[in-house]
């Protein structure tokens, strides 16, 4: 359960995505990060992805002990998030973000009466 009102439309997003690069769970994680940061955070949120191959002494500054891990350090509250991130909905619900939003062009079509987006009936 969320312990404040989801963020703000203009709030900036400060997300630290660590993983090992190479492994399924972790292409997994960045494909769904990515995929919230265009769709849901567009211009709206830096994302650092870190391989802890390369970069092992990051995961002291943030106590991280598995990957993927996934840190929001903006807006507050500070959240980590651990594990399988393959499923965009758990993550918007660990990240306080509304449950699965249509993208603008899905909106627009389901307002036109094509709920799939691509203008076709």
């Amino acid at each position: 359960m969320p312990d404040r009102d989801p963020p703000g439309e203009d709030e900036r997003w400060d997300l630290t995505l660590y993983v090992i690069r190479g492994s399924i769970l972790s292409s997994n994680a960045i494909a769904t990060i990515r995929r919230l940061c265009s769709n849901e955070l567009a211009g709206r949120s830096d994302l650092h992805i870190v391989d802890i191959h390369q970069h092992p002494e990051a995961l002291e500054a943030d106590g991280i002990l598995a990957v993927p891990s996934l840190v929001k350090r903006r807006p507050a509250p500070r959240r980590l998030i651990v594990g399988d991130l393959s499923s965009e909905d758990r993550v918007r619900e660990a990240l306080s973000l509304p449950p699965g939003r249509a993208l603008p062009q899905q909106q627009k079509a389901a307002e036109a009466g094509h709920a799939d987006g691509s203008g076709e009936t």
